[in-house]
């Protein structure tokens, strides 16, 4: 009986370890439990005094999100412009 089902184990670990997705699935498991990890530090009591001292780094309401995220893109679009630019006066 206990062969059988070291067998049965054994062959299930081996077709899922071999399946292609297997890394994925790791992967994702590993940014699911940071993302938990994240979330119960940044209501903790210790995330709490953090984000107190460090305003810069905490977001009070959407449309300031918005304004960081549109700031970002904007950046980033003139950096690619300006390096095809170079690219293609040379």
């Amino acid at each position: 009986m206990g062969t059988n089902i070291r067998l049965w184990l054994k062959y299930h670990q081996d077709k899922v370890i071999n399946s292609i997705a297997f890394y994925p699935v790791i992967m994702a498991s590993g940014f699911l439990a940071l993302s938990i990890l994240s979330i119960t530090f940044d209501f903790s009591e210790m995330g709490m005094q953090m984000k107190s001292h460090l305003q810069g780094f905490s977001l009070r309401d959407a449309s300031t999100a918005r304004s960081n995220v549109l700031q970002e893109e904007t950046n980033t679009l003139k950096n690619r412009l300006q390096f095809y630019e170079s690219v293609t006066l040379h």
